[in-house]
């Protein structure tokens, strides 16, 4: 007689307990293959069905920017994100969203993603989180200070290379300048060109681009272009005066579905569900919104954090999405109100559980 036949439903179940329906056929040792399961610790931890993410933002205390394996060999697949530029005053450009690097999707125009990293048990990874670029605050009449370039974000590896996002560019505050280069251009001014999305190496070899330029406006324009994404440029502002001119969105980020903004949203605080919920398609690194003149059509932040500009002489710039690395909107006319500041930057590290 078969021995298994022996065994009563009740016991059967109890022999069961605490696999799930997944974990059958793959043996009773840990992992495909019997290999040891992963253990980890580092920023907030969050279990989704197949997948363990740790979220790794500038909310955690310094002593949890880390990621440690504490056992098993992980193979990971990862976001690193850079800090959103600061958005402009008086009707100039949105800042430029930090730039992205993943294994699961390209930041910028790139041709394929990048590769997943395994880390050995017993490894502790520090993770420094790239801060905002200031908002530009108010000054003299076509004399404010300029918003300023978000912080790199950066992920060293002790058994590999480090991983460096860099920080959106800032936006100029009413003159003829392009938006700052950086991860995402800033938007630029009246007569200023495109920005560009950079790269910048580091430890000596050369990294892909990680984002988009900002838009441009024409001679005389009264209304700044948006700020760059990681997933589109932004858009240029249009017109050539106070009275027709129209503001550029900001690019919008990219769309990552492997990472779900849905999933993830309670690693982020609460008064920031709201704008984490407006957030579509899984996306991260939008662009900030440039200002407009007077009543003219301002520039709305690109999906992914990036935060809208304004209208009218009594408006501020909307901040960028903090742990999006949005870029900060531009303020209304005049020089009566700051631009909004760029939002931080961001580590995602994933593994099977």
């Amino acid at each position: 007689m078969s021995p298994f036949r022996s065994i009563k439903g009740r016991a059967l179940g109890k022999l069961l307990e605490g696999y799930k329906t997944s974990d059958i056929g793959k043996g009773f040792g840990s992992g495909s293959g019997g290999a040891a399961a992963v253990t980890a610790t580092g920023g907030t931890k969050i279990i989704d069905g197949d997948y363990t993410y740790h979220v790794i933002t500038s909310y955690n205390p310094s002593a949890e920017q880390n990621f440690t394996v504490l056992a098993g060999n992980a193979e990971v697949d990862w976001l690193v994100l850079g800090a959103g530029g600061g958005g402009s005053v008086q009707h100039s450009g949105g800042g430029g969203a930090g730039g992205l690097r993943s294994s699961k999707g390209p930041g910028g125009p790139l041709p394929s993603a990048e590769g997943t990293v395994t880390i050995p048990a017993g490894t502790t990874c520090s993770i420094t989180i790239g801060a905002g670029g200031a908002k530009a605050t108010t000054g003299p009449n076509g004399a404010s200070p300029d918003g300023q370039p978000g912080g790199h974000t950066l992920w060293t590896i002790p058994t590999g290379t480090p991983i460096r996002a860099e920080g959106g560019g800032g936006a100029p505050s009413w003159d003829t300048n392009a938006g700052d280069n950086g991860g995402c251009g800033g938007g630029g001014n009246h007569g200023g060109g495109s920005s560009l999305g950079s790269k910048v190496a580091n430890s000596g070899t050369s990294v892909p681009n990680q984002g988009y330029g900002g838009g441009s406006c024409s001679s005389g324009a009264h209304g700044g272009g948006g700020g760059g994404g990681t997933g589109q440029s932004g858009v240029n502002g249009t017109g050539s005066n106070g009275s027709n001119s129209d503001a550029g969105e900001g690019g919008n980020g990219q769309s990552l579905p492997a990472f779900p903004t849905t999933v993830l949203k309670p690693a982020w605080p609460s008064p920031l569900h709201t704008r984490i919920d407006g957030v579509a398609n899984n996306a991260y690194g939008g662009g900030g919104g440039g200002g407009a003149h007077g009543s003219n059509q301002k520039g709305v932040g690109g999906n992914g954090g990036g935060g809208n500009g304004n209208q009218s002489s009594s408006a501020t710039g909307e901040p960028g999405l903090d742990g999006y690395g949005g870029g900060g909107g531009g303020s209304g006319a005049y020089n009566s109100n700051p631009g909004g500041d760029g939002g931080t930057g961001l580590v995602i590290i994933r593994y099977s559980t």
